[in-house]
């Protein structure tokens, strides 16, 4: 006899649970196993290319005390000189004085020095650009040429560096070699006033110190 209740469809409330018919989710793929040693084998090709190319890197710039001085030259190899930095020594414009430095002897001279409160740029307010022609003579070895190796100090001992904007020619960075010499100037700015020119060797050890009068 047929019933008079509706019928029961899945989805409605009453719909028994045990009559419900769940999809079996489809197993996951097996997952990619790599042989150990097949890790170990790549992890080593990784490493022996950092290590290639940093030897390549290291090569191709080369220690800055085996450099040449320039294009052509043959290949200098360089050894500092052992125990304390040479002594501070104090001269006046105009005056040769014998300096040591790392890898050299020879002699520096301020030529001549001159205040000024113009240039390229205009110095900043309540400055001038202290500009010092000075010369270099290698007689032994090499000696090296950087704006780092030229600072001034003040009576209150705030220290200054060589810079740029005077609209000098500033002396050429370079490895001065035995028997060759150098010329040209180096700029400062720092206040007109009573000051002191330090030179340093390649070790940023002071060599020479030269009074400078106020303008």
């Amino acid at each position: 006899m047929p019933s008079d209740e509706p019928e029961v469809l899945p989805g409605d409330r009453n719909f028994p649970a045990d009559r419900l018919i769940v999809p079996e989710k489809p197993p996951a793929p097996p997952r990619r196993r790599y042989p150990i040693a097949l890790l170990i084998l790549g992890a080593l090709l990784a490493l022996a290319l950092m290590v290639g190319g940093f030897i390549a890197i290291r090569m191709a710039l080369g220690d800055p005390a085996s450099r040449g001085a320039g294009p052509g030259d043959p290949m200098t190899t360089l050894t500092p000189r052992e125990g304390t930095p040479a002594p501070l020594q104090r001269a006046a414009v105009g005056q040769r004085v014998p300096v040591e430095g790392l890898y050299g002897k020879g002699t520096f001279m301020v030529l001549r020095y001159e205040w000024s409160g113009q240039g390229d740029l205009p110095p900043t307010t309540g400055r001038q650009y202290l500009n010092l022609e000075v010369r270099y003579d290698v007689a032994e070895g090499s000696m090296f040429i950087k704006p780092d190796y030229f600072t001034a100090y003040d009576l209150a001992k705030n220290e200054y560096y060589a810079g740029i904007g005077s609209g000098k020619v500033p002396i050429e960075m370079q490895e001065l070699r035995s028997g060759k010499s150098a010329t040209g100037w180096v700029s400062i700015e720092l206040p007109p006033e009573q000051s002191f020119f330090v030179v340093s060797d390649e070790g940023i050890n002071a060599l020479v110190m030269v009074e400078i009068p106020k303008p």
